[in-house]
């Protein structure tokens, strides 16, 4: 058989047809198939000469743009030959060595997440195999019963039911993936027939009790569950932001009162109001906890004048409502003013106090843009790295976060256990929990749901409002933080 031609050529792609610019990406093209690498480099269509795939020379970053596309054409050469050498065993095309060439490829393609991902399930495979008394198998042999009998075998092992389905989904996506790179001929694809649909399970949360439960319990400063409960909330009312989100962002990421970042997962933009729990929250990062704020007294007058703290104003409130239960009760018209002046007085002075807050924290976060505002990762192993959407972090920071998010996870046990909650606390439960709240407390639309918390895209509708003001999501969030107050 004759070697095919392979081809490199630069390509504007468009999202949509009626855009303005593009993003710059390679396209390989082998036997009329097409694969697309993005550059991340955007240009405007102007500047794109689409007969001859190239930069225009009267492009400000010409230069830059044409060593850009030169370096990626290189990079793509040198990663396709890698796996394009595997093809001379067709006909014995070994699925553990496809395993490894593509985690070597993802590896250098910097996607160590996914490499770690078919790293796990390449280990259960090789488990399974060896069962039988085997090493290694073919493609060509791989059949629907031995599909079938690895997905009993990864059940038998404890692992769970839609964990096993998945494993078994990145099998076939394996086995697809070595089919269009013509390693073998299938005679027929047993991933077909094979019934691989997940089970239906509910999705943990906290209920608003629980919830109260964390907010309320006491822990000393010094005891490392204090800074563990702080990231917990920090995630629920920074709208549910993936722990990777939580662990990466910086104080130069709080910009005019919002926190403005790339979301680690997804790589797209996104943009947080900070409410005053969040910055309550807040300040126990900063370098003196802004106590000089929290501890100062404020004049007011109710029955008589008085000078309260906010924590002595809320004890106060605390003590008036507890007593005058009763009469709320009943309906009692002067115990239900009272205690309602008192809260107005303890808004009052929450929000003088949130006012002050916000212009310390902006402050200090001026002073220090570079650090993380989370002290699980060192400054130092992200020195000059920007978190941007397009930065790909080495292996040695991939596995930094992840080795924090597993201690961050560790630790909200200990949380839970803590605060004798039934739920199990992780890391994840927080993106659940602040979902579940606003469905269950909010007369929120899915749109403006899917907004808050981040997500990409809502079918063809999220492109029809795609210019989605920022004021509806605050008041979505707004209405969640109003249900607790620190």
């Amino acid at each position: 058989m004759k070697d095919s031609i392979i081809t490199f050529t630069p390509y504007l792609k468009k999202k949509y047809s009626d855009d303005n610019e593009g993003i710059i990406n390679i396209r390989i093209t082998e036997n009329r198939k097409s694969r697309y690498f993005s550059t991340k480099e955007k240009v405007k269509v102007r500047y794109w000469n689409s007969n001859k795939n190239e930069v225009r020379a009267n492009c400000d970053e010409y230069e830059r743009l044409v060593k850009v596309i030169k370096d990626k054409i290189e990079e793509l050469k040198q990663i396709y030959d890698q796996v394009n050498d595997i093809k001379e065993v067709r006909d014995k095309a070994s699925v553990m060595q496809f395993y490894e060439d593509e985690i070597l490829l993802l590896n250098q393609q910097k996607k160590y997440g996914t490499a770690k991902k078919m790293k796990t399930t390449k280990a259960h495979l090789q488990s399974f195999l060896a069962t039988n008394g085997k090493t290694d198998i073919l493609f060509k042999e791989m059949t629907i019963n031995f599909v079938e009998q690895y997905e009993v075998y990864l059940s038998s092992t404890g692992i769970a039911l839609n964990t096993a389905k998945k494993y078994v989904s990145i099998l076939g996506k394996i086995y697809i993936l070595a089919r269009k790179k013509q390693l073998f001929i299938p005679v027929i694809d047993p991933f077909i027939m094979f019934e691989n649909k997940r089970v239906p399970v509910t999705k943990k949360r906290l209920s608003k009790l629980e919830l109260e439960t964390i907010i309320r319990k006491e822990i000393i400063t010094s005891d490392q569950l204090y800074k563990t409960k702080n990231y917990f909330l920090f995630q629920i009312f920074c709208q549910g932001i993936r722990v990777s989100d939580l662990l990466t962002l910086r104080w130069g990421n709080l910009i005019d009162g919002r926190i403005e970042f790339y979301q680690y997962k997804t790589k797209k933009k996104h943009s947080i109001i900070i409410n005053d729990n969040l910055a309550f929250i807040l300040k126990d990062f900063t370098e003196d906890k802004c106590e000089d704020i929290i501890n100062v007294s404020y004049e007011f007058e109710l029955d008589k004048r008085y000078r309260m703290t906010l924590n002595e104003l809320k004890l106060k409130y605390k003590e008036i409502a507890q007593t005058n239960f009763s009469k709320i009760v009943s309906n009692d018209k002067e115990a239900i003013e009272l205690v309602e002046n008192w809260k107005g007085k303890l808004n009052e002075v929450r929000y003088k106090v949130f006012g002050n807050l916000m212009i310390r924290i902006s402050d200090f976060a001026w002073k220090n843009q570079n650090l993380f505002i989370i002290d699980l990762l060192k400054d130092e192993d992200f020195e000059g790295f920007l978190f941007n959407g397009n930065s790909l972090p080495s292996k040695h920071q991939f596995n930094q976060i992840s080795s924090k998010t597993a201690i961050y996870n560790k630790q909200l046990k200990e949380l839970q256990f803590l605060c004798k909650i039934k739920t199990v606390l992780s890391s994840h439960i927080t993106r659940h929990t602040y979902t579940n709240l606003l469905i269950e407390n909010t007369e929120n639309d899915i749109y403006s749901i899917s907004k808050s918390l981040g997500h990409q895209r809502l079918s063809t509708t999220e492109h029809y409002l795609s210019d989605f003001s920022t004021v509806r999501t605050d008041k979505v969030n707004q209405e969640m933080n109003d249900l607790f107050f620190f």
